[in-house]
């Protein structure tokens, strides 16, 4: 369960791939890449307890750039495998395989995927001037997320953090009691949204993004051409489509 960081995962084969023949493969002319090995061997020969961290893992010196997350990274607790007592070893070697979180979640390298639609904020200080700055405070205070603020100075309502906006339409409700409708107006900005990928550090976010783009590539081309014979026989009720 220790995470595995590589920059040349694309390059290597899932096991759910190996007798895909018709796999979408960037690298197709370059020797398929399925395994890594790493090897573990430890002597506590002292007297005292040995603990046997990540660190004392041995790369796969034909891929050295494929290791433990963080590892032998000074500034951090590494990950513990053992403990050993005075005369006890470990020794061991371990086939690191590509693999999707779809088969299992110990390779899935992303924690969370949310995405939202920015909103597009639109407020008419002057007509909210006719309101008292105790009216004033109450809009701000209407909304739950803490988006809006009252200037002190010119005791004019602005937008602090767009980003923390629900939807909830709280404060353009409180604008309408106060007989200012369309004073705040709020929707979704259009053709924009932001995605947020979390990780859990064996993969970058901008690595995980860009492999499920490829990902849906090739499967829309697959359902292209899937398609496209479809249109060629003369009973599509009768045609199994290979995807």
């Amino acid at each position: 369960m220790i995470p595995i960081v590589s920059k040349e995962v694309g390059k290597f084969t899932a096991w759910y791939e190996e007798d895909d023949d018709e796999a979408f493969d960037e690298n197709e002319d370059e020797e398929e890449l399925t395994d890594v090995v790493f090897t573990l061997e430890v002597l506590n020969e002292t007297d005292e307890t040995k603990v046997v961290t990540r660190n004392d893992i041995a790369l796969d010196p034909s891929h050295p750039s494929i290791s433990p997350i963080n590892y032998r990274d000074p500034t951090l607790k590494p990950i513990v495998i053992v403990k050993l007592r005075k005369g006890q070893a470990i020794k061991l070697k371990a086939t690191v395989r590509k693999g999707i979180g779809k088969d299992h979640a110990k390779w899935n390298p992303c924690a969370t995927a949310v995405f939202r639609v920015p909103p597009l904020i639109h407020i008419d200080n002057q007509a909210l001037s006719r309101l008292s700055e105790k009216q004033r405070m109450q809009l701000v205070e209407s909304c739950p997320t803490k988006v809006f603020k009252l200037n002190p100075d010119s005791q004019e309502i602005e937008v602090v953090n767009p980003e923390l906006y629900a939807y909830d339409n709280e404060i353009v409700r409180k604008a309408e009691s106060f007989g200012l409708a369309g004073a705040i107006m709020i929707r979704e900005k259009p053709n924009h949204f932001v995605y947020t990928v979390e990780t859990t550090g064996s993969l970058s976010p901008a690595d995980i993004v860009l492999s499920a783009l490829n990902t849906l590539k090739a499967k829309l081309k697959k359902l292209n051409e899937e398609t496209r014979k479809i249109q060629t026989v003369k009973n599509p009720e009768d045609f199994n489509m290979q995807y």
